[in-house]
């Protein structure tokens, strides 16, 4: 392989795994950064509409039924969930209007919804009639740890990127044996340093995508189920 090729092979995938790493750099900056804040939310304030914090997730629906039925019957959802599992509830308060609920045993490994909730609340307010508005305000647990470590892999990555360009310009480009420059090709590797913070992010962002499906297909189906 000549010199020309060689640096031209080693220019574009270096600018390919640069856009690459910029893409991940990206995707890691927009996710909900739950850690943000250190100030413990109050759900109240949150299903009043006084602001989100960026580790709660709101939601609401109108249902039919009369809040007080619906009161109870989440409740009861809430509570045989509890015993499975899924993890452990604890039902804090339940009035017609208000059902409050937490999470015990945090430290214990969970799947889905559970596994990063940490407490939260549901409103029940009358609208027209025979429907119920109902709003939840979930907490959920911070999550440093995965954002941490997406971060520390993107630096590195960013690190491997620029030593392996370097190197190759250095040690492979300019080699006087034509059949080395073809080592050029091994700049593929640095892929492996890459994808990790895609795949941490991802995680970090389900967690709380799984939280708020199932209470907002919980919230809607609440009619439905039996008393």
């Amino acid at each position: 392989m000549d010199e020309t090729t060689a640096q031209v092979i080693l220019y574009i995938f270096t600018a390919v795994e640069a856009a690459v790493w910029l893409s991940a750099l990206v995707y890691l900056v927009r996710s909900p950064s739950a850690g943000r804040s250190g100030v413990t939310p109050n759900l109240d304030d949150v299903i009043a509409g006084d602001g989100l914090p960026a580790n709660v997730v709101y939601g609401a629906a109108e249902v039919a039924g009369d809040a007080a039925d619906l009161s109870k019957k989440a409740a009861a959802i809430l509570a045989k969930e509890s015993l499975g599992s899924l993890g452990q509830l604890k039902i804090e308060e339940q009035t017609d209007d208000t059902l409050r609920f937490e999470r015990l045993a945090l430290g214990a490994t969970g799947q889905g919804p559970w596994s990063t909730l940490r407490r939260g609340q549901l409103h029940f307010t009358p609208a027209v009639a025979g429907r119920t508005r109902v709003e939840y305000a979930l907490e959920l647990s911070r999550g440093r740890g995965l954002l941490l470590a997406a971060f520390l892999v993107q630096i590195v990555g960013l690190i491997a990127l620029i030593t392996a360009a370097l190197l190759m310009e250095a040690f492979v480009i300019d080699n006087a044996q034509p059949e080395v420059r073809y080592q050029v090709i091994q700049m593929v590797q640095v892929g492996h340093f890459l994808w990790p913070p895609f795949l941490l992010a991802f995680l970090y962002r389900r967690a709380r995508r799984q939280a708020s499906s199932w209470f907002e297909a919980m919230v809607n189906n609440l009619a439905y189920y039996a008393t």
